[in-house]
């Protein structure tokens, strides 16, 4: 099967035009830096990210809320990913921190100046919290402003004040399906990306089927499981989702959450070695039929 062919089975929006990008890594430019989260209270989860650039390499260290200082979750690699497969500059990325009995999967977003992530954190099993997701908004560090004096703060695993409390929430981690649940379609015709995407499931075991583009037929990609999250720890309804694809030739991570009823779905795809194409994300927009 030839790479046009394996293209025309998932997505429009994955198909080289031309000869495509010369090989190297991206230009990270417009991501890095130091990142201040806009809410610098206790309802913020990461308060600072700083982004940097080793050997081609994208890198980020967050600092999330503590009692009476910041939290320092190390640094981990990113995937750093454009707006199209040919597209050298970078708008986004997404990276994963393990903190003990909390994971937390990052995807964010560059937009008119600030950085938008959205984070999906994921405890144990046998934890009485639920599995949440949040937004939070990021500008720039003032060049003028005094360094933190608590980076050396040491990690832990509650760096959000809802991480661990406990009194009065879900004796258990199962959480509301419905309002995910059914089939989400695009809300215009003709996109390149994934025209619809279904959910289903029940007793917290959800799967995904993404459906492409490309043929009269929406390419169908099959189930994958996915995990679900409330919009805090102490809620039952479902309100996130993320699953991934492993395709072979591609990974797919698709983080989806709601917003007044809408669908938003954003996906990191990142492609196997030698392959021409640039690791790419985008986001896009569905109803429930």
């Amino acid at each position: 099967m030839t790479d046009g062919d394996r293209q025309a089975r998932l997505r429009i929006d994955e198909e080289l035009q031309g000869p495509g990008p010369p090989a190297g890594p991206l230009d990270v430019s417009d991501l890095l830096g130091t990142w201040v989260n806009t809410d610098q209270h206790v309802t913020g989860r990461v308060l600072r990210m700083v982004v940097s650039e080793r050997e081609g390499e994208l890198r980020v260290r967050a600092f999330g809320v503590g009692d009476t200082e910041s939290r320092d979750w190390n640094e981990v690699a990113a995937t750093a990913l454009a707006r199209t497969v040919a597209d050298r500059h970078a708008w986004g990325f997404w990276c994963r921190f393990e903190l003990d009995s909390i994971t937390t999967d990052v995807a964010a977003y560059f937009n008119q100046g600030i950085v938008v992530i959205g984070t999906y954190n994921s405890f144990g099993e046998a934890s009485s919290r639920s599995d949440y997701w949040k937004r939070e908004f990021f500008h720039r560090e003032d060049p003028q402003a005094p360094p933190p004096a608590n980076d050396a703060a040491k990690a832990a695993d509650f760096s959000y004040a809802h991480d661990r409390f406990e009194g009065g929430r879900p004796v258990s981690p199962s959480i509301d399906l419905e309002p995910l649940l059914g089939a989400w379609v695009g809300f215009t015709d003709g996109l390149t990306g994934l025209t619809g995407v279904d959910l289903d499931g029940e007793d917290g075991n959800v799967r995904v089927r993404a459906r492409g583009s490309g043929s009269a037929e929406p390419p169908d990609w099959g189930a994958a499981p996915a995990r679900v999250f409330a919009d805090d720890v102490g809620r039952r309804e479902a309100f996130a989702f993320r699953a991934r694809y492993e395709h072979g030739f591609q990974d797919v991570e698709i983080f989806g959450y709601l917003n007044r009823r809408v669908l938003i779905a954003e996906l990191a795809t990142a492609f196997a070695d030698g392959d021409r194409r640039l690791p790419y994300f985008t986001r896009t927009f569905y109803y429930r039929r």
